[in-house]
């Protein structure tokens, strides 16, 4: 039997998972992966509700896996663990500063990127919830590209996070930061913060599948037979600014516990940049169903049965 406490989100956040990367790589790995399994098979302790949400929405855009349980039950598996490789790259990430981490994590296209920034203009790199996305922090980083990144506000003002997922985050924007090198912008402050770094030709990050925004506007996408809504404000930051834009995914490796970060070009127009974006995304996401953090969100910003078109 399992004992209880392993369900418990305070125990693991702070104390399971800190443990877990004292140990070697490989050992730490695999077992946040087994904790991951028993996450999707018993269904127990926080992850309960979220695997909930996340079987609801993939039952909107994956009509297949309605029809087959066991294909559902593979990806949810896969899901939770996952999260559990995610949460303990957290406090991994202090490790790599005197172990180096190019076994783990791979970087592919790092020349659209560097042609991006080269361009002098600042560069929005455009990424989706998706894959073990924190490690883009030591993966650009160690390989010579710091990057500024506009997140959710990570405080008190935040009601999605209790107290436990407040600690928690923090520790994980911390250890991401000291290889950004760059600032941390959140939604809570002044957006002249993003212009003035592109201004500088620094590169910004900017999740494109988040729902925290200041901006009131919002562009439709086709994805998945519906329609995708999503903030336009990434686009009006890139159209005022002249600002380049790349996409960057997250991949796990298909062996091992590493991951490969995808760099991908995009239009110069930033509306269509944006669209190849969400095209790229639904690729992945078809490919890979098990990487997508925002499942439970799909009944907030998607509808079914759509005309899809740009606003």
């Amino acid at each position: 039997m399992i004992p209880a406490r392993l369900f418990e989100k305070q125990f693991r956040l702070q104390r399971l998972f800190a443990f877990l990367a004292r140990l070697p790589r490989p050992v730490a790995y695999r077992l946040a992966t087994h904790l991951g399994g028993a996450d999707a098979k018993h269904r127990a302790g926080a992850m309960a509700g979220e695997l909930a949400a996340v079987e609801h929405g993939m039952s909107l855009l994956l009509r297949e896996s309605e029809l087959d349980p066991a294909r559902r039950a593979a990806h949810l598996r896969a899901y939770a663990q996952l999260m559990a490789r995610d949460k303990l790259d957290c406090y991994f990430m202090p490790r790599f500063r005197r172990e180096g981490c190019k076994s783990l994590i791979a970087l592919e296209g790092a020349q659209h990127l560097a042609a991006a920034r080269d361009a002098g203009r600042g560069v929005v790199l455009i990424i989706s919830h998706f894959g073990r996305f924190f490690m883009l922090g030591p993966g650009l980083g160690m390989n010579g590209f710091p990057f500024a990144m506009l997140t959710t506000a990570v405080d008190e003002t935040n009601q999605g996070y209790d107290a436990v997922d407040l600690a928690y985050m923090k520790i994980k924007i911390t250890n991401t930061q000291f290889y950004s090198r760059d600032e941390w912008i959140t939604t809570a402050h002044d957006y002249r913060r993003v212009y003035r770094a592109l201004g500088k030709g620094r590169v910004v990050l900017i999740a494109m599948d988040g729902l925290e925004t200041n901006s009131t506007q919002q562009m439709q996408f086709p994805f998945f037979g519906g329609t995708l809504r999503l903030p336009s404000g990434l686009v009006r930051i890139a159209e005022r600014t002249g600002a380049r834009l790349v996409y960057a995914a997250v991949r796990e490796a298909r062996r091992g516990w590493g991951v490969t970060i995808e760099i991908h070009p995009l239009a110069r127009d930033p509306a269509a940049a944006l669209a190849g974006s969400v095209a790229i995304l639904e690729r992945d996401v078809r490919r890979t169903p098990s990487h997508w953090w925002q499942w439970p969100l799909v009944p907030v910003f998607w509808q079914p049965d759509a005309q899809p078109s740009c606003t």
